[in-house]
């Protein structure tokens, strides 16, 4: 593989541009220079014609072995709690929540429904806080993860590169919590499923950009490595 890496000294100052983005140093991705590339032996100066002068250096660097995203650091991108919405009893009391009649003004009944039943919307708020049954949808560069408890147990899990649509289902009684479900497929099947998300739009296109940077690293390896 070429690689040309261009430097530009003007008035003092070191400019850097190195199009590299990807290199190979004992079988490993890295993204440094010094570690990745050799010089071919060739200098050449010219004169831009601007007080400085740039020097392009021609480089050559074969890959030493296959390189694959599973090598690479697993990163969290993002973590989200679920809503109450979640829960089978905070999606009946999202229905009740949300009755309009008469729908005057704030006067409606489910926001007198909403007022009653306080008590009972704090105890699910608190209890999917719990210490065994805490449950977070945690998004990386390489996977989906369901995790539950305070210690982050794994419990399901789905790779970037199993799916290539992401879908909102709003279930009766989400709507209330502005929540809704996260459908993976690929295809027509359903290979995933995070229910009761908050702002599903939101998480939904960092899952989509996640899978998208994922899939195009992974292209750019499979080019470079083949």
């Amino acid at each position: 593989m070429i690689v040309i890496v261009e430097m530009t000294v003007q008035a003092g100052r070191t400019q850097r541009f190195l199009p590299l983005t990807w290199g190979w140093s004992e079988g490993s991705a890295c993204v440094t220079f010094e570690g990745c590339v050799k010089p071919a032996g060739n200098l050449t100066l010219n004169d831009d014609g601007d007080g400085g002068c740039s020097k392009r250096i021609g480089v050559m660097q074969e890959p030493t072995a296959s390189v694959s995203l599973s090598e690479l650091d697993e990163v969290t991108v993002m973590t989200v709690w679920p809503s109450i919405a979640a829960n089978p009893l905070g999606r009946i009391l999202g229905r009740l929540y949300a009755i309009r009649f008469p729908d005057i003004y704030i006067f409606r009944l489910g926001n007198l429904i909403a007022l009653m039943f306080i008590p009972v919307s704090l105890v699910l708020f608190f209890h999917r806080l719990g210490p065994l049954v805490a449950t977070r949808y945690r998004v990386t560069n390489h996977r989906l993860i369901v995790e539950r408890g305070l210690r982050n147990v794994e419990e399901s899990s789905v790779s970037l590169d199993q799916f290539n649509e992401v879908l909102v289902e709003v279930q009766p009684g989400q709507s209330w919590y502005f929540a809704g479900d996260l459908i993976f497929k690929k295809g027509e099947t359903e290979v995933f499923r995070l229910e009761g998300v908050s702002r599903p739009e939101a998480f939904r296109h960092v899952c989509l950009k996640a899978q998208i940077a994922y899939s195009g690293v992974e292209a750019i390896l499979a080019q470079a490595t083949g």
